[in-house]
């Protein structure tokens, strides 16, 4: 028997195959039309455009917009048609502008589809309804976090005074399950993130819930902690690359921060902890990457 399900059956004698999202095009400067239909996902965008009745043939100059599209929705198939369907309509260019919520513009599906299937928003509410009320509020609480982040990260930003550590471990156990957490297991630890959709969608929940503050709060204690950890350990680091490990997760995570705080790749802190932070991350002998790291430095009003 073949079942297809957002999470495993967990019967007996049952074997999972995790269907991964269609391979992008990279993030390069110039790419032609050639390069980008050598990927799934930007063949897909095309066959729908011209299933639609368009006369539609990718040339080079549409080509990076193509797969910068196939790029912002994760190579989700779902997400692509429904893209392709607007393009028919509107035209390439029209949906990277309006691509920034990657939810709304993907309002295309078919009339036959599945209620739920007819648009991104309608997919991911459906997930949204079906999980328990400490994975929701787990969910929105990682979309704090932009790119990957690592279970202890999760428990700093998640755990309160309502949910326990054990909650909140379970919690991102169970999302991963249900295909709205992207693992990530490697030599060193795992890690975890939210695909773009779903973390936009996320956001939003967190932007309603009336905790942004808090978890972002959290968020900037546990990376002032990082920062205190390893900030020695950084001068001591010879090569760009070793560099970029210990960097990584400080530079990758977070949302827009509150008004008033210093920000490091969006990571917030009051004014108070300034004195801390600045000389783990000003040291005029690392060129290459304080070169990257050094603007990201700046005060906001």
């Amino acid at each position: 028997m073949l079942a297809t399900s957002r999470e495993a059956l967990r019967t007996g004698g049952e074997h999972v195959f995790r269907l991964p999202s269609l391979d992008c095009p990279p993030e390069q400067p110039t790419q032609t039309a050639a390069e980008v239909l050598s990927y799934p996902a930007a063949r897909l965008f095309v066959e729908r455009v011209k299933a639609r009745g368009n006369d539609f043939s990718l040339g080079n100059d549409e080509a990076p917009l193509v797969a910068e599209i196939c790029r912002k929705l994760d190579g989700i198939a779902l997400a692509i048609e429904l893209a392709a369907g607007r393009a028919a309509v509107f035209g390439v260019r029209d949906i990277v502008t309006r691509l920034g919520s990657r939810l709304d513009p993907l309002k295309f599906g078919r009339r036959t589809a599945n209620p739920r299937h007819q648009t991104l928003r309608a997919t991911l509410d459906w997930s949204h309804d079906h999980l328990s009320e400490v994975e929701r509020v787990v969910l929105r609480r990682m979309a704090i976090f932009r790119a990957r982040f690592t279970l202890e990260a999760a428990l700093a930003v998640a755990e309160d005074e309502g949910i326990s550590r054990i909650d909140v471990r379970d919690a991102v156990g169970s999302l991963v399950d249900k295909s709205l957490i992207e693992p990530r297991i490697d030599s060193r630890e795992a890690s975890y993130r939210l695909l773009d959709t779903t973390r936009s969608y996320a956001f939003e929940k967190l932007a309603t819930s009336n905790e942004h503050e808090s978890v972002a709060a959290r968020h900037a204690n546990f990376s002032i902690q990082l920062l205190e950890a390893n900030g020695a350990d950084l001068f001591k680091l010879r090569s760009a690359e070793a560099y970029q490990i210990h960097c990584k997760i400080i530079l990758e995570m977070s949302e827009p921060p509150l008004s008033g705080a210093l920000v490091l790749t969006d990571v917030t802190a009051p004014p108070s902890d300034w004195p801390r932070l600045l000389p783990n991350y000003f040291c005029p002998c690392r060129c290459s990457w304080n070169a990257e790291i050094g603007w990201r430095w700046r005060s906001i009003g």
